[in-house]
């Protein structure tokens, strides 16, 4: 065969392989939610990268990238994070675009890690002529060392260069109540883990298929389909089996009333526009407390663009919200200590109670949204943030105990709710509930709020804890401690997004317990890396024994 006169019909295959596989993961999250996908997402990427050889030496270098297993990569995650994170153009197009770009770069090196572990596992083939009990061991450490690859690479995102752990694998499973509980014993990387584990066994079991037909061997029966599919059932009925599972304890409950104001962005930071905003607020609370009597208000991230310890106007307004009633108010605003500025929640106790309030500052900032990066050593980077001056991050977690109820909450504002790291943190201070102050305006109906919501229900269950999230403009929600959203804010159209009202509930919650994955963290990174090691020093011992493997050709599939 001709290699370069096929060079057209290689790249159009490996093009619509790896645009497949971004379009099946894109379809897996918000606003489409077809969960189902990610299971076979990866399927089409890692069979393009079998089915088509390597380009001979001496093919030009542009052709030989374009071929590249990273190269197919690199266009899967741009489909990918270009499809499902477009919305972050409202805050910034420039830096969207950057955003992409690298991102893109996570699934260009694990495709070629794939490529590389491949490579090395399949030697077996070529020396043996193994039984089906033979072959599966392969198998199986070629899916595990793929799906640890994948992992650590996901985890590495989550904190380079700021952290950006936003829409894992395992988001996709969201609305899988028994997929989600596994976020308990190992967090969001464990689902991470255990989904491209099944989408590599059954690429490779369509591949052991075409050879069988295409040697006429006919269809043979492996060990390790038998057990993928056991393991398959058994993960979902685990799930089901702790869903099912009744509390010992007995039921606490906090009844509260969350506002949800709807202001849009380009208003928010506008002082004009700060009298109009507040009076919005007071008109939402006391609407909501009538006839209601709740124990908890809340108002959500930066209410508008004042400061509270300076701006009389906003002190003025939550000294009307306290005498409304005897209840407990947190509110999301700016504060302002030792020339440094943070995005704040603080909490107001009922009026005449004996205990001071308290402040929490947000501690993890998004970078192009609450500060520039490199600000001090580039200033005119500056013209890329969307406020009129950065953000500074606090150093503390909070507890608030909340006067009238008695109830022990963890306030964390915006994204952090979709940080596992900084959550268990919190954690450390034995909080029964965690509310989350967020406004998500900037990204006007997009997704945007629907994925944010996405990423934020796993810390219920990793942590059994329920959350109550506030928000500006959606989504506004109370989610219990399996992970279940039990209620979402709709006005009376039935919109949840960009619309204005008030939710208001009881939440139930029983004594959380000390999960594996409080205990252990994020343990699937070392069993992983174990797994990464064994796999070198292993395909290393092969190739010094058997020679160097063989390079795949047209006659090998």
């Amino acid at each position: 065969m001709n290699f370069k006169s096929d060079h057209s019909r290689r790249f159009l295959i490996q093009a619509i392989a790896s645009l497949l596989s971004g379009w099946l993961m894109a379809l897996s999250l918000p606003p489409h939610n077809a969960s189902g996908t990610i299971w076979v997402a990866l399927v089409p990427i890692i069979l393009a990268n079998f089915l088509i050889p390597l380009p001979p030496p001496g093919f030009p270098l542009l052709s030989r990238f374009q071929l590249s297993s990273g190269a197919m990569g690199f266009w899967m995650g741009l489909l990918f994070f270009g499809t499902t994170l477009w919305w972050v153009g409202h805050v910034t197009i420039i830096g969207t675009c950057a955003h992409v770009l690298y991102l893109s770069l996570y699934f260009s090196i694990w495709n070629q890690l794939h490529h590389f572990w491949s490579n090395r596992f399949f030697k077996i083939e070529a020396t043996r002529s193994p039984t089906p009990s033979q072959i599966s061991l392969p198998y199986f450490g070629l899916a595990a060392l793929s799906a640890s690859s994948w992992t650590i690479l996901e985890w590495i995102r989550g904190w380079m260069l700021g952290g950006f752990p936003w829409n894992g694998l395992a988001t996709s499973q969201y609305r899988v109540i028994p997929i989600l509980q596994w976020s308990s014993v190992g967090g969001t990387l464990l689902i991470t883990w255990w989904i491209v584990f099944v989408n590599v066994m059954i690429a490779l079991a369509i591949r052991r298929f075409h050879q069988d037909i295409k040697t006429g061997r006919g269809y043979r029966r492996y060990l390790d389909l038998y057990l993928l599919m056991v393991t398959f059932l058994g993960v979902h009925l685990w799930g089901f089996f702790k869903i099912k599972t009744p509390a010992d304890d007995s039921l606490k409950t906090l009844r509260y009333a969350a506002i949800q104001p709807n202001v849009p962005q380009n208003e928010k930071y506008d002082l004009m526009s700060g009298t109009e905003i507040l009076l919005r607020h007071l008109k939402l609370t006391q609407e909501s407390i009538q006839g209601f009597n709740p124990e908890l208000i809340l108002w959500p991230e930066t209410v508008c663009g004042k400061v509270y310890k300076t701006d009389f106007e906003l002190r003025a307004s939550v000294e009307r919200v306290q005498k409304m009633g005897s209840f407990d108010f947190i509110m999301g605003t700016l504060d302002i200590a030792e020339d440094k500025t943070f995005n704040a929640a603080i909490w107001f106790p009922p009026l005449n109670s004996p205990v001071q309030g308290a402040i929490y500052h947000k501690n993890h900032i998004l970078p192009f949204g609450e500060y520039t990066p490199f600000w001090d050593t580039f200033p005119r980077l500056g013209r890329w943030i969307p406020l009129p001056r950065g953000f500074d991050s606090g150093e503390q977690s909070a507890l608030f105990s909340l006067y009238r109820s008695k109830v022990k909450i963890a306030p964390i504002i915006c994204f952090e709710d979709t940080l596992s790291s900084l959550v268990r943190k919190v954690n450390q201070l034995q909080p029964e509930v965690l509310i989350n102050l967020t406004n998500d305006a900037w990204f006007k109906d997009s997704p945007g709020a629907a994925q944010h919501l996405a990423n934020a229900v796993f810390r219920t269950v990793e942590f059994d804890l329920p959350m109550i999230r506030c928000t500006n403009t959606g989504l506004t929600c109370q989610i219990n401690q399996k992970g279940i959203i039990e209620k979402i804010f709709q006005d009376k159209n039935g919109n949840s997004i960009e619309s204005e009202g008030a939710l208001k509930g009881d939440l139930q919650w029983t004594q959380s317990k000390i999960t594996p994955y409080e205990k252990f963290g994020d343990w699937i990174l070392i069993v992983s890396a174990l797994f990464l090691l064994l796999g070198y020093r292993t395909g290393k011992g092969r190739i010094n024994h058997q020679g160097t493997p063989n390079t795949p050709s047209k006659d090998s599939y």
